[in-house]
């Protein structure tokens, strides 16, 4: 027995059934790279924040000067260095 005559029944409606599937395909990646993109920009700013409160701990124990702080925290969190 035909396995896909018994989940589509209908032969004539097979032709619709790829472009149904590409369109929810499309969707779903869609989707999936926007929560992703999403999560990995919440996670990138929660390290960030993460650094400056150790950052402001150094300062607040004595083992930064807070200009040492000031310049650390006015990089680029990405590294690169600042256009002037």
């Amino acid at each position: 027995m035909d396995l896909l005559a018994l989940a589509w029944p209908d032969p004539g409606q097979l032709g619709l059934f790829i472009p149904i599937v590409a369109i929810v395909g499309a969707f779903v990646v869609a989707i999936v790279g926007t929560v992703s993109s999403s999560h990995q920009k919440i996670r990138e700013r929660r390290e960030i924040e993460q650094s400056r409160r150790e950052i402001a701990a150094y300062v607040a124990e004595g083992s930064m000067s807070p200009d040492d702080a000031r310049r650390i925290l006015e990089s680029d969190p990405s590294g690169a260095p600042k256009r002037t």
